[in-house]
């Protein structure tokens, strides 16, 4: 969509025309990014302009705004990205403990829906080793360190899933 924009303008009145052009945004906060950056003035707008670059409108939704299952399907893996993830996790093997399932978690920003943490216990339970530090992650066997490390990452946190 193309959005008019003159050097005089403020970033509000930038978002005023997007919000025109998507009058379903309602009243979402809107970012601007172009040339790999945010575009936080009217200044940063207008050089990506002149140098030719796409400049990105992004609706963001207040989170004290949004309900729980709303939030939740904001964070949780469509299908096809839990299954990339899903690939790398279940090639584990027994030099791998509920530490390196954390690890890879937080390293790769993952939160899990119940569902999801239940595949990835069902394929890894069998296979991972005791941590060494135990204290890190309970002092019990790989499967109760593998139930907290999932539980930890998981956005049903009350789901009975083991």
């Amino acid at each position: 969509v193309a959005v008019k924009f003159d050097a005089e303008m403020s970033l509000e009145d930038l978002r005023r025309g997007v919000r025109e052009a998507y009058p379903d945004s309602g009243d979402r906060f809107i970012k601007f990014s172009g040339g790999g950056a945010a575009l936080n003035t009217r200044e940063a707008v207008a050089e990506c302009i002149h140098s030719g670059e796409v400049i990105c409108a992004t609706f963001l939704k207040n989170v004290d705004a949004m309900q729980y299952g709303e939030l939740q399907g904001e964070l949780s893996l469509d299908s096809d990205e839990f299954q990339g993830h899903f690939h790398v996790l279940r090639n584990y093997q027994a030099k791998h403990t509920a530490a390196d399932v954390a690890r890879y978690l937080w390293d790769e920003q993952i939160l899990l829906t119940a569902t999801q943490a239940q595949r990835v216990f069902d394929a890894l339970v069998g296979k991972i080793s005791r941590a060494q530090k135990p204290r890190h992650l309970g002092k019990n066997g790989p499967r109760a360190q593998l139930i907290l490390a999932l539980h930890s990452f998981c956005l049903e946190p009350y789901a009975i899933w083991e």
